[in-house]
């Protein structure tokens, strides 16, 4: 068992594109699923025990589940960059020393608030939270999401921008921190999808600039970002990160993607993201929580790119609002839910999820179950409709209208059925029913839902 999130992974090493998404498949067959992929070549694989041998009978050509550190050096090298990251991070949580660091978890529990030792707080920004320049890009980008809910597949493009100093530089070792704690937050995150885990497709960038650390910039951020999009062919501001996600989200052909910068640079805050993305900024030192706690840190701003709100108090929250794919309030915020809410990543240092995250994130919100929506009655031949409203828009919903007054020998009424997209998250479902009898007809329109997306 990698990290400490529950979850049993094993490497799955390939040689082709057509080979990854066979394992895909393959996976899908035994009840397992590609957590991660890093490259070409390197999948991280969610697979049970009893499992693994299922999984091996299905692979393609001599791949086979196995472990991190059963991958022999010539492998690694024979690796690209963002493989050979990957298999030194699942090697790196499958470790007694990790396991270890992640049992003395520093300050976990605390709310990511502002303590009375002064430990910050993350911080959540929109684009009303930019000064120009950049605030015109970032609301383009906000109305072109890449990030819109938490589904299927994600291209993550994670940047360690480095610069001209040791104390601005990565070693080896923290290298394989940073991934090593991303891969176990996402792990974690991607985990909680009620039908199908996310799969993640990394992008890995080690970017060393020039720059000095106190050199002239608009703010923190623009002094190493704009150069760090720059040596990756892409232009300065938040459109330009947007552009990069986008670049991803075609490359490695996924459903959505971000990008996170990861930097020893004086940084605006400890940890930061933009509301809806297309990116989050990270300190590798992460202020007063430490390295040890840049999982939970990473999964709570990348909740923010998928439209998950603060819950803790001193971010300003309250009950209200409209949040994420179904436009939900922010019932668990600490200021104003019952006894300070409960136990979530948007609120605290916790591996926990509250109620009302699902939604934000906009995981699929439909269990299978069946009901009668409504009951009425049609004059004799004649038409009505009638109209259900708020249904989430990735329940498979199949409606039968069934006469509840008896008469025997033909048909008593015919339906039609007819949706509409009344938001992002939410359908309406219009349906018209005919009596094709001369005396009225009592009737119940009865649902079926099949389950979701």
């Amino acid at each position: 068992m990698a990290g400490d999130v529950g979850i049993r992974e094993r490497l799955v090493l390939v040689e082709s594109t057509a080979q990854a998404e066979a394992v895909g498949s393959a996976a899908a067959e035994v009840d397992a699923h590609v957590l991660h992929q890093y490259g070409d070549s390197v999948l991280v694989v969610a697979v049970d025990e009893e499992a693994d041998e299922a999984l091996a009978e299905r692979l393609p050509g001599d791949s086979e589940p196995i472990l991190a550190e059963s991958v022999g050096a010539d492998v690694r090298r024979a690796l690209d960059e963002t493989g050979a990251l990957g298999v030194a991070a699942l090697k790196h949580r499958a470790s007694e020393k990790y396991a270890a660091t992640k049992a003395a978890r520093p300050r976990a529990g605390d709310l990511w608030d502002v303590d009375e030792e002064g430990t910050p707080g993350c911080a959540l920004l929109t684009p009303d939270d930019l000064s120009s320049p950049g605030a015109a890009e970032a609301a383009e980008a906000a109305a072109l999401p890449t990030s819109q809910r938490l589904s299927g597949s994600v291209a993550v493009g994670l940047v360690m921008v480095e610069g001209p100093t040791a104390a601005l530089r990565f070693s080896a070792a923290e290298r394989t921190t940073v991934v090593a704690e991303t891969q176990n937050g996402l792990t974690w995150l991607g985990g909680r999808h009620p039908s199908t885990p996310i799969t993640w497709r990394w992008d890995i960038d080690i970017i060393r600039l020039t720059v000095a650390a106190n050199a002239p910039a608009a703010d923190n951020e623009t002094r190493f970002r704009d150069p760090a999009l720059d040596a990756l062919g892409f232009g300065p501001g938040h459109a330009g990160a947007r552009a990069y996600a986008e670049s991803l989200r075609t490359q490695l052909r996924t459903d959505w993607a971000y990008v996170a910068f990861i930097t020893k640079y004086p940084v605006n805050h400890f940890a930061y993201a933009f509301f809806g993305g297309p990116h989050l900024v990270m300190d590798y030192a992460n202020d007063g929580w430490g390295p040890a706690n840049i999982d939970r840190v990473f999964a709570h701003e990348t909740g923010h790119i998928f439209n998950a709100p603060d819950e803790y108090s001193s971010s300003g929250c309250n009950c209200g609002g409209a949040f994420g794919y179904y436009g939900k309030p922010n019932a668990n915020c600490q200021s104003c839910a019952t006894g300070g809410g409960v136990d979530c990543i948007m609120r605290a240092n916790t591996w926990a999820m509250c109620s009302h995250t699902p939604w934000h994130l906009g995981f699929p919100m439909c269990p299978s179950r069946l009901g009668v929506q409504f009951r009425g009655s049609v004059p004799a031949g004649s038409t009505r409709r009638w109209f259900t409203h708020s249904w989430p828009a990735d329940c498979h919903v199949e409606w039968t209208v069934v006469p509840t007054t008896v008469r025997v020998g033909a048909p008593q009424i015919s339906w039609d059925v007819h949706a509409e997209r009344a938001s992002t998250g939410y359908v309406t479902f219009w349906i018209s029913i005919k009596n094709l009898t001369s005396v009225p007809v009592d009737i119940e329109a009865r649902y079926a839902v099949l389950g979701s997306t």
